[in-house]
């Protein structure tokens, strides 16, 4: 026959062996949390910068295509309009870089602590 002692004993590694267990069960759960949300902001972060990349583009291509016209014309004068709208493109292309740069900074961060 088992003693009290050895029953007691044994009863207790296996409350500590379940505390354990839920602990770890506890610590697993919260850990997938962190991981799906990161993987939803790193969603996020990729889609936001392909939109600001596609943004950043597109404001590129005004500009030369602007540019273009502008420099294949011999008689300029009287053009200023369109010198001054390849420099507000410009400038706000400078703008949208800026973001983009932000954008894939953002990306690059860890998430998860």
């Amino acid at each position: 026959m088992v003693s009290e002692t050895v029953l007691r004993a044994l009863d207790r590694a296996c409350q500590f062996a379940a505390d354990r267990r839920n602990q770890c069960q506890s610590d697993f759960n919260r850990l997938r949390e962190a991981l799906a949300t990161a993987n939803a902001n790193l969603e996020s972060s990729q889609s936001e910068e392909q939109n600001v990349s596609a943004h950043n583009q597109s404001a590129l291509n005004q500009i030369r295509e602007l540019n273009d016209y502008y420099n294949g014309i011999i008689d300029k004068s009287g053009l200023q309009a369109i010198q001054a709208e390849i420099n507000r493109l410009s400038a706000q292309q400078i703008e949208i870089h800026r973001e983009l740069g932000q954008a894939r900074e953002q990306r690059m961060q860890p998430t998860v602590s």
